[in-house]
């Protein structure tokens, strides 16, 4: 295509013929001509398609679902690295109240009105911005609760705050 754009006299040419699950997202980019581009061709995939539930066996015959488990890099200053998995349902969270229902029937609401997934347990603590990853965010916890400076340790606590951090529970809200 960028041939053909520089040269007008240029012929299309197949270079690859492949399935779209071998190509490299340069090479889905540089292939397909969609409307605002590939790059948000995968937000637009169901939650289904993207990710299997645990345990779950994925078929190397089948395209669908792709992956059992997403890894994001967050911040990558700080390369705080996030594993995403899905469960087929909530009742053991449910069981063992890590959730309420008040939080299922929000979450419902959103996943409804808003067409998007929603985190609702997460296991670890929330990422924090600008600490230095996680090595930073460890001694920002150190001075917070074992700093010898109260004044100190009160002045890095109001600031973890001010940045929405919190050692409670994280409402999905706020969940990434």
């Amino acid at each position: 295509m960028k041939r053909v754009e520089q040269d007008k006299n240029s012929e299309l040419r197949t270079i690859k013929r492949a399935p779209l699950i071998d190509l490299t997202l340069e090479e889905l980019n540089s292939s397909i001509i969609i409307d605002g581009g590939t790059e948000s061709l995968l937000e637009r995939l169901e939650v289904n398609k993207v990710i299997a539930n645990q345990g779950e066996y994925l078929d190397s015959n089948n395209l669908f679902p792709v992956t059992n488990e997403l890894i994001y890099n967050y911040d990558f200053g700080d390369n705080w690295i996030i594993k995403i998995t899905k469960y087929s349902d909530c009742e053991d969270l449910l069981g063992q109240n890590i959730v309420a229902e008040y939080e299922l029937e929000e979450a419902k609401r959103i996943v409804l009105d808003k067409h998007k997934p929603v985190c609702i347990n997460r296991e670890g603590l929330s990422v924090l911005d600008d600490v230095g990853g996680l090595s930073g965010f460890a001694d920002l916890l150190g001075l917070i609760y074992e700093g010898e400076d109260m004044e100190e340790s009160s002045n890095a606590l109001a600031w973890a705050k001010s940045l929405g951090w919190s050692s409670k529970k994280v409402s999905i809200k706020r969940m990434i």
